[in-house]
């Protein structure tokens, strides 16, 4: 019998590709100890595995949400990175092209043109560096976070569940298990927006109506606030993409190794 036979259907397949990847996410610099156990497996065997459980769950429960929130916060501090080349590049730039104006092209300085074009230079080296990072070509920036290696990890765990071949129909149908699963994470997210900008509005009638209105602290909490919500908000969202991304291009990778060793067994079959 083969492995995929003995999980119960493709719903449990689903839940284990996830988790696997969600614990390789998150620890995949940590060696992942395999417990070999079969239905006449010793007891030693079967209390390691159940204790091996527990702690995959306490991990899950635990410290996963911890790491994925790091994981989202180093996606936004390389977006942060990215914009902070282009403003050092626009400021040299712009500034050494303004004093080679000022000092080639005397009709500019006399004129005011160029008076003026100083005193916007900061708002114009900010404007450029943050139009190059929100309009960027999507080459430079959609396959960036996902790595070979977590695509393969995904392609080969797939690949490994039915002694490292699985029909193209089973592989399809554990992809709409993740689509469903991929609709209720993104749901997730919404209502995360959705329950800070409920709990602001609660703090904002709350305490108008008992200060009158600080309006320095008020604002001061308001910038807290906000800061928390952003990396908080996107910090999750941009690792839950991250994960379910890269379980989809596994899968594409996963497809297309089933469906040409298909196409060889066809041939071979045919010849």
């Amino acid at each position: 019998m083969s492995s995929f036979k003995k999980q119960e259907g493709i719903l449990q397949t689903t839940l284990d590709l996830l988790q696997k990847t969600e614990e390789h996410f998150a620890f995949r610099y940590l060696p992942q100890k395999k417990i070999d156990i079969n239905e006449n497996g010793s007891f030693c065997k079967k209390t390691a595995l159940f204790f091996a459980e527990k702690i995959a769950f306490f991990k899950r429960i635990a410290i996963i949400p911890f790491i994925f929130f790091l994981i989202g916060l180093k996606e936004l501090f390389r977006i942060f990175h990215r914009w902070r080349l282009f403003f050092l590049a626009c400021a040299m730039i712009f500034t050494f092209s303004l004093a080679f104006f000022q000092k080639n092209i005397p009709l500019l300085t006399s004129s005011g043109a160029l008076s003026v074009l100083s005193d916007a230079l900061p708002i114009l080296i900010i404007a450029t560096s943050l139009f190059l990072v929100i309009f960027a070509a999507p080459s430079t920036y959609t396959l960036k976070n996902i790595t070979e290696q977590d695509v393969y990890f995904v392609r080969n765990y797939i690949l490994e569940i039915n002694d490292s071949f699985v029909y193209p129909e089973m592989l399809r149908a554990i992809r709409e298990n993740i689509a469903i699963c991929k609709e209720q994470a993104f749901l997730r997210t919404k209502r995360i927006r959705y329950a800070w900008i409920s709990l602001y509005g609660a703090f904002c009638t709350f305490y108008f109506s008992n200060n009158g209105g600080n309006n320095k602290i008020f604002l001061i909490f308001t910038i807290l606030f906000l800061l928390l919500f952003f990396l908080c908000a996107y910090g999750y969202d941009a690792t839950i993409q991250k994960l379910f991304h890269t379980i989809e291009l596994g899968f594409n990778e996963a497809l297309h190794h089933t469906e040409k060793k298909l196409r060889v067994q066809q041939n071979n079959v045919s010849i």
